[in-house]
């Protein structure tokens, strides 16, 4: 029985996205947030942390790193984490 649970559960690491670990490995990490409104950038800067995207919502919302006020935006915005994110 032990065996297979660690054979499965070998099995469901393997199968995880290089996506999938990206995001577990970018959790509570800082973001880059940049969105539009057609042309016009309408917000550029950073997160202290995580982004959340509330269920029912079609925007984000996060902590600003310059400001440290709780930002909400909606828009066209791409939300980058990792190197150089700062």
């Amino acid at each position: 029985m032990k065996k297979l649970l660690l054979l499965t559960s070998l099995l469901a690491l393997t199968a995880c996205t290089d996506t999938t670990w990206a995001r577990f490995g970018a959790l509570g990490d800082p973001a880059a947030i940049k969105c539009w409104s057609g042309v016009d950038v309408i917000y550029e800067g950073s997160s202290t942390g995580k982004v959340e995207s509330p269920q029912g919502s079609d925007g984000y919302r996060f902590k600003d790193a310059k400001t440290g006020w709780l930002t909400e935006v909606s828009g066209n915005c791409i939300i980058r984490y990792g190197t150089g994110t700062k």
